[in-house]
């Protein structure tokens, strides 16, 4: 006679997996849920940073300066405002001018070493000499 075995056959269905492998797959589950979401932010991260929205802006005429000072008289402070003439300049404009005497032209101050042409050029129309006549 064969016997019977008393237990009855489990389906798959009927199986109950342990509570780690649950976890491990809803651990799994979070992280593709968070590097889908990290992936769309850094996707975004550009536009964020580099897009800007172009505006209208409406400018204003440029302003022009309009002043003059006297060579034979400029502080350092007043001569580094010129353009073309630093601290170094501004330094060797003073010596000259203590050195050599008053300016009488203001194209005299092309005898200052370090200034040429193109730098008296850029300066002459913010300078000037007392007592000289026209430019």
């Amino acid at each position: 006679m064969v016997e019977e075995s008393s237990h009855e056959a489990i389906s798959p269905s009927q199986v109950v997996p342990p509570a780690d492998h649950l976890l491990a797959e809803q651990r799994l589950g979070l992280a593709i849920v968070l590097t889908g979401v990290l992936l769309v932010l850094l996707a975004a991260l550009p536009f964020r940073f580099f897009y800007r929205p172009s505006l209208p802006v409406t400018r204003l005429p440029q302003y022009e300066l309009d002043f003059q000072i006297d060579l034979n008289h400029a502080t350092w402070a007043e001569l580094v405002q010129l353009p073309g003439i630093g601290p170094s300049l501004a330094d060797r404009i003073l010596e000259d001018r203590q050195r050599n005497g008053d300016f009488q032209r203001r194209s005299d101050l092309g005898r200052v070493h370090g200034i040429g042409p193109m730098i008296l050029e850029r300066v002459l129309p913010f300078i000037a000499v007392q007592g000289e006549s026209g430019g």
